[in-house]
């Protein structure tokens, strides 16, 4: 996998828009759902998955986190992405983390 600067800004601004919100969701504040968002940083996506944790104060705390669920072990470890993007934002409750993981087309 291999990361993307487009896939990082994405993640970025979702986890500083739930920061500031302080709620846990993959809509954003404007509506826009992962695929919307990716496109807006400049990443054209032929497929998107994201995973998204408050709290943990590690990196390594949210990927256990994501792996500890079957369902978010099963985006992560999918070979059908090829592409990722993390982002971090700290507010109340802690970090919010981002990670959009993708295939362009």
């Amino acid at each position: 996998m291999r990361r993307r600067t487009a896939l990082n800004r994405a993640a970025w601004r979702h986890s500083a828009d739930m920061a500031r919100r302080q709620r846990l969701t993959h809509t954003g504040s404007d509506g826009s759902s992962p695929a919307a968002r990716v496109g807006d940083a400049g990443y054209h996506p032929g497929c998107i998955a994201e995973n998204i944790a408050a709290g943990p104060g590690a990196p390594e705390s949210a990927v256990r986190t994501w792996i500890d669920s079957p369902e978010h072990r099963d985006i992560i470890l999918t070979c059908r992405y090829i592409h990722a993007g993390v982002g971090v934002a700290s507010g109340r409750g802690g970090r919010w983390w981002t990670l959009d993981l993708a295939t362009g087309y």
